[in-house]
């Protein structure tokens, strides 16, 4: 019994964390972009939304005025998985419509000290692949909320060089359901805090290019609770990682109406060789086997006429898992491949953008005949996307 609990529990609390994943990172960096339209191409270094200061704080020190942005965003995960054994094995489509939020605010303190604040909502999932399908056992469907409070200080060195810190404060709620052989799997539900820091350096070389370089830490997610079938209980510990990234970017302007961007990320994926998982005292760990991820975004902006400019931006990510015995339908990833075009204009004298991004997730290939499951092993594969609508005002 104990072995089913932890087969379903796996399932259940990792799936809350599957459209996190998928965004490469732990966090869907759509709802902080700053530059919209552009892929989040050069996003640390834009100074016309109080959102780059998510992606790069010492930003501040080089913004014009002081900024409140609101951005909101609309998205749509679409993920199905196909058996390559039994087409009626296959699962329907597990995801769905979910919105996220974000307000940012940049203040000018003096000629060399600058302040802000982002409140975001950096990640979130809404799962469900149905009752029928073959991993019926490992994945039902789940719910995540998270948000995050992120105020930092920047300070200006001279002309031409700022730097930057922030502190952290992530919070996780997950609100779970299953069954097993027309039984629920009764979990409560549970939420926890993480704190990190950040950091961030902008170099100015010349009015029309600047650079900047930013650093988040790992977050430690820790969830503690009960889960219960048949009327047996067992406690379970679980720790979840959000894992370190970096990112360089650059801006370019080009001349009067062209301008340039782009950014170059890494992510710490190699920590996350395993997920930590205790069940009743017994390590029930999961082997993951991932690997750094590398992301490389290019965009641009073009001023149409004194009212509109139009942006356009493409990114692409590697793959943290090539081996397709260590994929799950919990987290299921492949490569990421991104297309974003945008509009920007001036609405009673109001800064508003307006932007869509289709995200291909890839079709990653899962084989678990080497797995001793209580349940049928999978072997096919998924088909993943992603569609975003969003929109951002700064007054």
């Amino acid at each position: 019994m104990l072995t089913m609990i932890r087969a379903i529990l796996c399932g259940v609390l990792l799936a809350s964390f599957s459209s996190y994943l998928f965004a490469g990172g732990y966090h869907l960096p759509q709802a902080s972009y700053a530059n919209l339209g552009t892929a989040g191409a050069g996003d640390g270094v834009y100074r016309e939304s109080s959102a780059a200061i998510w992606a790069n704080p010492a930003i501040m020190s080089f913004m014009d005025r002081d900024i409140f942005t609101v951005n909101g965003l609309a998205l749509n995960l679409s993920n199905t998985y196909y058996d390559h054994e039994d087409s009626d094995d296959n699962s329907r489509d597990s995801g769905g419509w979910l919105g996220a939020a974000g307000l940012f605010y940049n203040k000018t303190l003096n000629e060399n000290w600058a302040a802000g604040v982002a409140f975001t909502t950096i990640g979130g999932a809404a799962l469900d692949y149905g009752s029928g399908w073959k991993g019926s056992t490992q994945v039902v469907d789940t719910s995540l909320v998270t948000l995050q409070l992120n105020p930092s200080l920047s300070y200006k060195l001279n002309d031409k060089l700022s730097i930057a810190a922030g502190i952290q404060a992530n919070y996780a709620s997950i609100d779970m359901s299953s069954q097993l052989l027309g039984q629920p799997l009764s979990m409560t539900p549970t939420d926890d805090w993480a704190f990190g820091y950040n950091l961030g350096l902008v170099y100015q070389f010349n009015q029309d290019t600047i650079a900047g370089i930013s650093y988040r830490s790992k977050l430690e997610h820790q969830f503690n609770d009960n889960v219960s079938y048949l009327n047996q209980n067992a406690d379970y510990s679980m720790a979840i990682d959000a894992v370190a990234f970096a990112r360089a970017d650059v801006s370019h302007q080009l001349n009067q109406d062209w301008r340039l961007f782009s950014t170059l990320s890494w992510y710490q994926w190699s920590d996350f060789k395993s997920t930590e998982l205790i069940i009743a005292s017994s390590d029930q760990s999961i082997t993951r086997n991932w690997q750094d991820t590398w992301a490389m975004a290019v965009g641009t902006d073009y001023q149409i006429n004194q009212d509109w400019r139009i942006k356009f931006g493409f990114s692409y990510e590697t793959s943290p898992l090539d081996d397709a015995q260590y994929q799950a339908p919990d987290l299921p990833v492949d490569r990421q491949i991104r297309y974003s075009v945008g509009l920007s204009t001036m609405i009673n004298e109001v800064p508003v953008d307006f932007f869509y991004e289709y995200s291909d997730l890839g079709s990653p290939e899962v084989n678990q005949n080497q797995q001793v499951l209580p349940s049928k092993n999978l072997v096919g594969h998924f088909d993943m996307d992603m569609h975003f609508l969003g929109f951002a005002v700064s007054f």
